[in-house]
């Protein structure tokens, strides 16, 4: 009997990471759903979105006008609790959203030039990636932030559309997007934006222009502030406040920090309270500057430490024994990730690969140095350790075959020495 040697096709392995990344979510966000931090005011606007009360924080009416949060996460979440209001509303979304970011990393891996099989891998690892999969149970705006950085590198840098005109529109709609899910990443999509114009080849006025494309969400989203709450900024400047106050002390219990918490979640908050609070946050940060930077200082590296080491199950504390054991274990693996993506990074550059290197590394850097200066948190490095998912496969599949390569060459010894033909030719033949 002839052996079948059909293949299946080649989308069938990766639509089955895919797959196994949903439901592995659904698992998770399940097991370890988690209701503080931010995800109330997120799952609250996403509520009155859904019942079509506007963008607002309020419980019941009227619906004042909120701009505490950026909108492309509450609407997201809008589109789950069009059909209910429930936990596995939220899970589910996330759970989506997390297919999409394996997908991306699976394009992302073929752009810069890994082969099918190294494709795969990444994929495969970004499915099960712990710290990220299990923000499937949390309505936080992460869930949103991985796959849209991801999309927006992939399209603006690493597959950069043919034609100019792709690279305005749908680069634009991924920047409004991204920049529309957390306010840091303004800054990020100017720099991209940057970055594509000169490897495009654009003149100044048109690279000008798409910087000016980029910011036109947020542009649109100040104005709407401007209009519905009377402030002209991008977000409420109360929780830029919050940022600045935890980011000179890391202790979210502590005053000031503590006391921005009542009124953020406030459908509205009074002129002079703002404006208090916004004396204090001020006087406080210059006073922590001023007299306390060794503190500041100290306070920094050790939430910079925990958020690039972050914990295995986001929302999980560690205080036993065994769970201590289990977060070294993890922070182990991480840190070898990196020392990995760090030798491979060096590989790339003298190989010639820099643009590559650059479209994957643009990100990572960006908010290290981000969060050096301001509020460094892991869930703000999330997107970093997604996308140098490549870079670390790539990395360990090359030193993994150097080695093997060095070692069959040592076991096979050196090879003969050649004869000396000299020493045939000075000695006479018998006859």
């Amino acid at each position: 009997m002839a052996e079948d040697t059909r293949r299946s096709p080649e989308w069938v392995a990766p639509a089955a990471i895919v797959l196994f990344a949903f439901f592995f979510r659904l698992f998770l966000g399940r097991t370890f759903t988690y209701f503080g931090g931010d995800a109330p005011q997120y799952s609250r606007l996403g509520k009155n979105l859904a019942a079509g009360h506007g963008y607002s924080l309020a419980h019941a009416a009227p619906y004042l006008a909120s701009d505490v949060r950026l909108p492309a996460y509450p609407a997201v979440l809008a589109l789950g609790y069009i059909f209910s209001h429930s936990a596995w509303s939220f899970i589910i979304v996330n759970s989506v959203l997390g297919a999409v970011s394996t997908y991306l990393v699976w394009l992302i891996a073929k752009g810069v030039g890994l082969s099918r099989t190294r494709s795969l891998w990444s994929m495969g690892i970004a499915a099960v990636l712990l710290s990220t999969a299990t923000i499937a149970g949390i309505a936080q705006s992460e869930s949103l932030s991985i796959p849209a950085v991801l999309a927006f590198v992939y399209v603006v840098l690493i597959h950069p559309p043919a034609k100019l005109w792709a690279l305005f529109v749908f680069g634009s709609l991924l920047a409004w997007l991204l920049a529309l899910t957390r306010d840091e990443m303004l800054f990020f999509v100017v720099i991209v934006a940057m970055v594509a114009a000169r490897r495009a080849g654009l003149k100044l006025l048109a690279s000008v222009a798409l910087v000016v494309c980029f910011v036109l969400g947020s542009a649109a989203w100040t104005l709407r502030n401007e209009v519905q709450v009377h402030r002209v900024e991008l977000v409420d400047r109360l929780m830029t406040d919050g940022v600045l106050v935890s980011s000179v002390n890391g202790n979210l219990a502590a005053f000031p920090y503590r006391d921005f918490g009542v009124p953020l979640r406030a459908p509205q908050v009074a002129p002079a309270e703002r404006a208090h609070l916004n004396h204090i946050a001020d006087t406080y940060v210059k006073n922590r500057l001023e007299h306390h930077l060794p503190a500041v200082v100290q306070s920094k590296v050790k939430y910079f430490l925990q958020s690039v080491f972050p914990v295995p199950i986001y929302g999980v504390s560690y205080v036993s024994t065994s769970d201590l054991l289990g977060r070294l274990v993890w922070s182990l693996i991480t840190l070898a990730a990196y020392l990995v993506a760090i030798i491979n990074s060096r590989i790339w550059w003298r190989s010639g690969r820099k643009r590559q290197l650059v479209s994957i590394l643009i990100f990572p850097v960006f908010i290290l140095i981000f969060e050096l200066i301001f509020d460094p948190q892991a869930r703000f490095v999330m997107p970093a350790d997604v996308i140098i998912l490549p870079l670390v496969v790539d990395g360990f599949a090359t030193i993994v075959g150097n080695e093997r390569a060095k070692w069959a060459t040592a076991k096979k010894g050196p090879p003969p020495a050649p004869a000396d033909d000299r020493l045939s030719e000075a000695t006479p033949s018998r006859p």
